[in-house]
């Protein structure tokens, strides 16, 4: 969590898309456990490589799918800073080769944010609530969804556990229960919603659908306490 949390604060400060730290949570999660795995039972990764193993992740994920400009982004001197000086230049580039290898170069994973993009496109936009346009409304929804994404990756029992696209999928019908008394949502919004997404996947079909969206809930109404994130802005409509 702490190091989720990490991810998200660099990511900001840089004034990346946040699907940048989703990525990073992906190569620390992959590369964590097969590692664990080929060490054999009973033996776990360091506190020490770990934390290389994190650094190196935001690192690739930033070098891969930060700005375009690669004068805008940040040096590799700039990640050893960001350790103290605890990791040097070569470390960092020895931990990224092998983590490569590790990931068998699959580092353009589906994840819970992009999917999530896509699927707000499925919901209707011939209604209106309360005097304001279906495309606000969509909005805000896209909003919720989008951060309830973005706290799936503090739990590791969501992230590791289920495909993206699921996350997603309950991400979106979970943002609508949250906004339900919010904003005038027609009950058939919602099912035209499901309808055209069961047209083009077997998402309907899953069964951790359900599972995920109470994980989302809870973690939604927990989430100031327990992780120490804010979320009234959203409830407010403000950024």
């Amino acid at each position: 969590q702490q190091v989720c949390g990490w991810f998200f604060e660099v990511v900001d400060h840089f004034q990346y898309d946040r699907d940048v730290a989703a990525l990073a949570v992906y190569y620390l999660d992959q590369c964590t456990a097969i590692k664990t795995k080929t060490k054999g039972p009973g033996v776990t990764v360091t506190r020490h490589e770990y934390q290389l193993i994190s650094l190196t992740s935001l690192y690739l994920a930033i070098k891969l799918y930060g700005r375009l400009d690669h004068s805008l982004r940040p040096s590799i001197q700039s990640f050893v800073n960001l350790s103290n000086g605890k990791f040097s230049i070569e470390d960092i580039e020895h931990k990224e080769i092998e983590m490569l290898q590790l990931l068998n170069w699959h580092v353009n994973p589906s994840s819970a944010l992009r999917i999530g993009i896509s699927l707000i496109n499925f919901i209707p936009e011939d209604w209106e609530g309360e005097g304001i346009s279906a495309r606000n409304h969509i909005k805000v929804i896209f909003e919720v969804s989008r951060y309830l994404s973005e706290l799936s990756l503090h739990s590791a029992e969501i992230s590791l556990k289920y495909k993206a696209s699921e996350i997603a999928f309950a991400s979106v019908l979970c943002a609508m229960n949250i906004l339900k008394r919010r904003i005038i949502l027609p009950d058939w919004v919602k099912a035209e919603f499901i309808r055209n997404v069961s047209e083009v996947t077997n998402l309907l079909t899953s069964n951790s659908v359900p599972t995920i969206c109470k994980s989302l809930q809870y973690l939604f109404q927990s989430a100031p306490s327990k992780f120490g994130i804010e979320h009234q802005f959203i409830l407010s409509g403000k950024e």
